[in-house]
């Protein structure tokens, strides 16, 4: 098959566009659980849990949301945010591993705000 340099030009210009569009998200910094963030674990985690799961939750899911340290915490587990790196320092992605055994973890939590999406 022999595809003209102009076809391709025409075909992938528009998705090569879109990856440079999503390159210009906020910088964001790594951080580690802060207690002022427990409100904004559970906000990205119920938007994703009312989007995909139509807000339903098992016993686990209001234990870990309600309760982040000592489900996740105290039992070794860690949570981590994604703050935008401006004055407001908002927490966009969060991920919480649990502890499964001393050399185990599993992802239980992770959620980004929506409006960041396709970002990077």
């Amino acid at each position: 098959m022999n595809l003209s340099r102009a076809w391709i030009r025409k075909v992938f210009q528009p998705v090569l566009n879109s990856i440079r569009e999503r390159q210009n998200i906020e910088d964001v910094e790594i951080v580690g659980w802060d207690e002022t963030y427990r409100d904004d674990f559970n906000r990205l985690n119920m938007a994703w849990l009312n989007k995909y799961f139509n807000g339903e939750m098992i016993d686990l899911d209001h234990q870990a949301l309600n309760t982040p340290e000592s489900y996740y915490l105290a039992k070794g587990g860690y949570i981590w945010f994604a703050c935008r790196q401006d004055a407001s320092r908002t927490p966009v992605g969060c991920i919480a591993l649990a502890r499964v055994s001393d050399d185990r973890f599993e992802i239980s939590k992770m959620a980004v705000d929506e409006a960041i999406h396709g970002q990077g």
